[in-house]
Order: structure tokens, then C-alpha cells, then sequence
């Protein structure tokens, strides 16, 4: 990743955590723009606005951001040179917060995290390992930061992970406001409010593009994905982006078509509406059952042996182990007549029932796991009734409005 590059927002926080956003960031008042940070305002009660400090810069920028921290903190310990003044270092402490609130709840565990220039695994050691440094880090950070390594670890920085799988998500509307400063969603937004398809994102304006971000606000009501069952849904129901499916424990990533445990099994998986080209093209999707590919099926191009079994790909091993429920979701597209007709859509609970190995275009081995819809009452709608219903004309009109933003 270009050190200049803006860190994409992969909104694929860890299921199961669901926090407020932290206090001494939401107290920032508006300050002049920073390349790496946007202020977030919205209406407070009384007419008055609130400033969140938002992240929009990326790892390496964030790396930079500690290391002068911690930097500048220490002069205090050298008489020969002038100390930072106490409105520098709380400027420097709440960008560092807003950094580690994006790692947090906007960042998942990929290996390039540990890669030159980011560097994330030595910059959060700095602030809770250092000794050197425990002096002059506030607490409140020393504790975020030490929380943030153990969850990387544990997902050992991504290293099984699949590769992520290029956007199809449309463009965003370019960046137009020149300070960084910019809305919160009115909570009464049709779209983007509270009783909208878009709730609980929101839109922030980085160096070059808008992204999609967790609104912090509704943080406390984003749902833990990595939950078997329906999770509280209901087959049948919809979201405009994956991004929105992840915030209500849909799915737990917001571009990954496979949610799972190695240890556990599949959560959920999205059938991916794209054409011939990638899974689309090895993917067999016949509703009640379907015919689903592991990650990076379509790029082995090894006949005799599959060189590398994810995680991912486990969980469904595992599913069909365990003869536990799996979420369906099927994402939009010409090449799907089972899927909606725009966004992402719910369409209940599956079993693993068969995993077998088949040939890609390139004549490689691949692992292929077949899923049969349960029936009633687990399922108690018939997927035809909501192929024919779901998406409404009503979402659909919401849809085609939403990248207009608020």
C-alpha cells in the first residue's frame, strides 16, 4: 500500500464487539483539517453540533502519527529542548484515538498490517509495550491499543485469510468539501436516518474520495454476525451494500463471500451475483440448492493437489461436520436468477451437506461444497415468494437514491 494511499475501510469490524464511540474523541471540537483526519459534525439537541474525529488517512500516516506522539511526549525529559505545549500533545493524543478507533472497528486482520510502511503490529506496541512510553501515554489509549494487538493476533494478522477480491461496489460521489468537514446522517434522512435502508452508516470525506464508515453513534446497536441461526433476522430481508448487511450480523465482512470459524463452521456465506469471470464462474446456484466454490478456487492452477486451505474453507468443512445451519445471502447480478435485482438480499438457512473437488478453466483442483435449503419451519418463507417480492419497488427507489448521500 502507498504511503499516500487512503487505508480502505473495510468496515469489517470484529463480530461481537460492539462499543460507544470514545468520549475524549467525541469532545474534539472543530479544528483546522488534517491530512489524516476528518470532523465529523451532526446536530446535537438544541441546534448545537457535535465534532467526532474520524480517520481517514492511512496505516502508515497512522504509524507516523504515534511515533511523533511519543516523540513529542518525551521532551518533557530533555532540558535542551522546548517542551510541546498541552494543546499540541491533546491535538496529537485524539488523532492517535481516532487512528486506533479505524483499526478497531474499520480495519480487518490482513498480513500487509505487519508489512513496511504500516508497520501496525511495532506502532501499537509503542503505545502499551514501551517502557520508555508508558509514562506519557494516556491510559485510556495504552488499554485501545493493547486491546487491538491481542485481536490481531489472535486472527493471527490475517495470514489464512483468502486474498480480497477486487470492489464492485460503485463510486461514491468525489470529494467536494475541501476541510475534511462534513455531516453526520439527520437521524429523520429517509434514506440515510434512523427508519432507513442506509442506518447506522455513514459517508466521510478522505484526501481524495468518500468511503462508507460505521456511524459511531449506533455502534452499540450493530449486531455480532459470528452467531449461528437467523440472528434475530428474518428470510427475506435486504440491505443496499454488504456494508450495510454487516452492520445489522448478517454477514460478517464486508467484501469476504465466507463468514466462519475454522474451529466452529460457516456463519454465513454470499452467493455472488457477478458474471463467468471468478467464483461467478464456478458457483451453481439453484435456489433451494446451490453449488458453492472456496476462496480462490479459480486461481489454482495446480491438477494435482489444492496448495492452500484457508480458514474460510475449514468453516464449511467444519459445517459439514457439525450438520449446523448456514446464512445465504445472494448479492445482485446478471448472472444469478435467484438473486435481487440490486443489493444484497437474506435468503435463510442452509446445511452443508456434500463438499467434493472439481476442475477450474485453468484445469486446477478445487474444493466445491453443496448447501440445501432448509424447510419449514426453520424457513418459514419460500425462497420463490421472496425472489418475487424482495427487493421492493420501494427499496429499489432508496437504492438508486443513496450514493446521492445526506
Amino acid at each position: 500500500m502507498a504511503d499516500e494511499d487512503v487505508a480502505p475501510h473495510a468496515l469489517g469490524s470484529p463480530a461481537g464487539e460492539t462499543h460507544t464511540f470514545p468520549a475524549a474523541a467525541a469532545a474534539i471540537a472543530p479544528t483546522p483539517a488534517h491530512p489524516a483526519a476528518a470532523v465529523i459534525a451532526g446536530p446535537r439537541a438544541g441546534g448545537e453540533q457535535e465534532a467526532r474525529l474520524v480517520w481517514t488517512g492511512s496505516y502508515a500516516k497512522g504509524k507516523r502519527e504515534i511515533v511523533k506522539l511519543v516523540q513529542r511526549s518525551r521532551r518533557h525529559l530533555r532540558e535542551d529542548l522546548v517542551p510541546p505545549t498541552e494543546a499540541e500533545l491533546d491535538a496529537r493524543r485524539n488523532r492517535v484515538r481516532a487512528y486506533l478507533w479505524h483499526l478497531e472497528f474499520a480495519t480487518e486482520a490482513t498480513p500487509r498490517l505487519k508489512k513496511d510502511p504500516n508497520n501496525v503490529d511495532r506502532a501499537l506496541a509503542l503505545l502499551f509495550k514501551d517502557e520508555q512510553s508508558l509514562g506519557f501515554v494516556p491510559d485510556d489509549i495504552a488499554t485501545q491499543a493493547a486491546a487491538i494487538s491481542a485481536k490481531f493476533q489472535q486472527a493471527n494478522w490475517g495470514a489464512n485469510a483468502p486474498p480480497r477480491p477486487p470492489s464492485t461496489l460503485p463510486p461514491l460521489p468525489p470529494l467536494t468539501n475541501s476541510t475534511g468537514n462534513v455531516r453526520l446522517p439527520p437521524a429523520n434522512h429517509p434514506i440515510w436516518g434512523r427508519a432507513g435502508i442506509m442506518h447506522g452508516l455513514m459517508l466521510v470525506h478522505g484526501p481524495t474520495r468518500a468511503i462508507y464508515q460505521f456511524d459511531p453513534r449506533y455502534l452499540a446497536q450493530k449486531r455480532d454476525a459470528k452467531v449461528f441461526g437467523h440472528n434475530g433476522l428474518t428470510p427475506g430481508d435486504w440491505w443496499p451494500l454488504q456494508h450495510v448487511a454487516l452492520y445489522h450480523g448478517a454477514h460478517g465482512h464486508s467484501m469476504r463471500g465466507i463468514c466462519g470459524s475454522p474451529a466452529r463452521g460457516t456463519y454465513s456465506v454470499v452467493v455472488s451475483g457477478r458474471g463467468a469471470h471468478g467464483y461467478g464462474g464456478l458457483d451453481q446456484d439453484g435456489g433451494d440448492a446451490v453449488s458453492y466454490s472456496a476462496d480462490s478456487s479459480f486461481l489454482n492452477r495446480c491438477a494435482t493437489a489444492i496448495p492452500h486451505v484457508s480458514d474460510d474453507t475449514r468453516s464449511l468443512q467444519r459445517s459439514l461436520a457439525t450438520g449446523r445451519p448456514v446464512r445465504v445471502l445472494r448479492s445482485a447480478g446478471s448472472n444469478r436468477p435467484h438473486g435481487p435485482s440490486v443489493g444484497i438480499r437474506y435468503d435463510g438457512l442452509y446445511r452443508v451437506v456434500a463438499e467434493v473437488q472439481a476442475r477450474n478453466a485453468l484445469g486446477g483442483l478445487y474444493y466445491k461444497f453443496d448447501l440445501v435449503r432448509a424447510p419449514a419451519p426453520l424457513n418459514p418463507r419460500p425462497l420463490a415468494d421472496i425472489c418475487a417480492r424482495v427487493p421492493t419497488a420501494a427499496q429499489r427507489n432508496d437504492e438508486s437514491l443513496f450514493r446521492q448521500g445526506y
